[in-house]
């Protein structure tokens, strides 16, 4: 997750190397040198590497994250939608959902702020959500909860 629009609660997942071309938009992918790895010489980049230059093709999506120390899934629904996006692998979400419930964003940032998920993330089309809290309930790992949202709902955990 790298990006907010608020104008339309949308938020963009990316990824900076290469991926499958099966998840291509109706425009497809480009493959070019990587453009962090690598160095100049002179005016001219030698990039290392092969990175995808594609933007997600629309659908219903499930991502997750097994936080590090594997005691806690956070597992949701969303839609990819059409939308311009960033250089890379990269599109944008919208309409999400926890636990078959429709959710805000605010409430969606809100549960990956207060479990402190990592911004890396898995995704795959398609709805897994229940599989992944099946799995998750097998291994005694426990699963976020979206727990609602109110504007003031973080500053109190800071003011002391």
């Amino acid at each position: 997750l790298v990006s907010v629009d608020r104008a339309d609660d949308s938020l963009n997942i990316w990824h900076c190397g290469p991926a499958a071309g099966c998840l291509a938009n109706k425009c497809g992918v480009k493959w070019d040198h990587h453009f962090d790895m690598g160095h100049y010489e002179g005016d001219e980049w030698h990039g290392y590497g092969v990175v995808a230059d594609l933007t997600f093709k629309p659908g219903d999506i499930t991502l997750s994250r097994i936080s590090t120390e594997a005691k806690e899934l956070t597992a949701f629904g969303a839609t990819m939608f059409d939308k311009e996006s960033y250089q890379g692998c990269s599109g944008w979400i919208k309409d999400y959902r926890m636990g078959g419930k429709p959710m805000t964003l605010a409430e969606l940032l809100s549960v990956i702020y207060n479990n402190r998920v990592d911004h890396h993330m898995s995704f795959a089309y398609g709805n897994f959500e229940s599989s992944l809290i099946e799995f998750a309930n097998w291994k005694g790992i426990s699963v976020a909860k979206n727990t609602g949202y109110v504007d003031h709902m973080e500053l109190g955990t800071l003011v002391k």
